[in-house]
């Protein structure tokens, strides 16, 4: 399984207030942030995109598959002293025995840890239409047909999708790390809710 989901949240999506896009603001400007993560923000436009997710003060979200954290950390600070922030450091591992994702398994769990009227965000870099999971792992992106399908079927409902990071002229036969394209990638972002 490519690492698409960004961040699941367990919120009941509501309008943005300006106090809550502010807050947002106010998470990513925050002082010891680090300084490689603060430079990534004109590319990734966290503000932008936790506020499109529905993220606010008092929330309780998880970021899944997360990476290094950049949007844990970020999170955190948003939903502020009476929200909470779970981190998941996705691993898979050959050598080490850990297995490899099911993607129909995952989202299944991910749906039952879903309190109805949440919300699930996936940021992911997209692939081109009908790559196989060899190809997926490869160049570490996944058709976004590939995304609605997988979580459509798992039950979520697809609620809103955002340009903010689409890029026209990505070159995706490259693998995402690729010094040419990285931190430049086309890449989707989906608000999907679980019905109730």
């Amino acid at each position: 399984m490519t690492r698409w989901i960004a961040a699941a949240f367990a919120i009941s999506l509501c309008p943005i207030a300006a106090s809550a896009q502010a807050d947002l603001s106010a998470a990513v400007a925050g002082p010891g942030r680090p300084v490689d993560q603060i430079a990534l923000d004109a590319g990734r436009k966290p503000a932008e995109v936790l506020a499109f997710l529905g993220l606010k003060p008092g929330d309780v979200a998880a970021d899944i598959m997360a990476g290094s954290g950049y949007y844990t950390e970020i999170m955190a600070r948003a939903v502020g002293p009476k929200g909470l922030v779970y981190h998941d450091l996705y691993w898979e591992s050959a050598q080490y025995k850990v297995p490899r994702v099911d993607p129909a398994a995952f989202l299944k769990s991910l749906y039952a840890a879903t309190k109805p009227g949440g919300i699930v965000g996936v940021v992911d870099h997209v692939g081109a239409a009908g790559d196989t999971r060899a190809i997926v792992d490869a160049l570490h992106r996944i058709d976004p047909a590939v995304i609605k399908a997988d979580f459509k079927a798992a039950g979520f409902i697809l609620e809103g999708e955002s340009p903010l990071l689409r890029v026209v002229g990505d070159d995706i036969a490259k693998l995402v790390f690729d010094p040419a394209v990285r931190g430049k990638t086309d890449r989707v972002v989906y608000r999907f809710r679980k019905p109730g």
